[in-house]
């Protein structure tokens, strides 16, 4: 429950530091803190509130790195690692996003961002057969494409429900010209998030 609350502070704190407005940080902590299964998942002494608080620091780190303040890139890692610990079937493809993300849209950085993925990689390598992962691969119970349509029925239901994901797609796209350029790799990357 801590965990939950702190990360409801550093969300606000993120959304604030990268868009500059307290309107739209208020709101957007006010819509997390209000948000029914936020509030389930919070309470439960389990991993979610921790995953949760561990994302918020990788966004936070991830934001830090990409501006090029100090300590970014390892601040960056260690969040990751963290992440990792916490919640390593969640950290892996969020990393990857957010990797790919930083390669796609700044092609100067990509030496910074490949020694940044090596390090990151080569500190969760032990875990990977410590936490004896290769084994823990699940054999699917039904074909991709009915696997894929389970995965969008329960993010609709339970996460993010498409009526809001695809107009706020629609919206970005439309105002993204009038946005700056660090807020729309913000907005950018949270959609390829999700």
């Amino acid at each position: 429950a801590l965990a939950s609350l702190i990360t409801l502070w550093l969300f606000y704190y993120l959304v604030r530091r990268q868009t500059g407005s307290v309107l739209l940080a208020t709101l957007s902590t006010a819509l997390l803190a209000a948000n029914c299964y936020w509030i389930l998942h919070g309470r439960q002494c389990r991993y979610y509130a921790l995953s949760c608080f561990c994302f918020v620091l990788l966004l936070l780190a991830y934001a830090r790195w990409r501006r090029g303040e100090r300590y970014g890139a390892i601040l960056f890692v260690l969040a990751d690692w963290c992440f990792f610990q916490v919640d390593y079937g969640s950290v892996l493809p969020i990393s990857l996003v957010l990797y790919a993300y930083t390669l796609l849209t700044e092609p100067q950085r990509r030496r910074e961002t490949f020694y940044t993925g090596t390090v990151f990689a080569a500190s969760i390598a032990p875990f990977f057969f410590y936490y004896e992962m290769n084994s823990r691969l699940a054999v699917r119970a039904m074909p991709l494409n009915e696997l894929f349509w389970s995965h969008f029925f329960n993010l609709n239901q339970y996460i993010l429900p498409m009526l809001v994901l695809l107009p706020a797609i629609a919206l970005f796209r439309g105002v993204r010209t009038r946005l700056q350029t660090e807020e729309r790799r913000l907005v950018g990357v949270s959609l390829w998030l999700v």
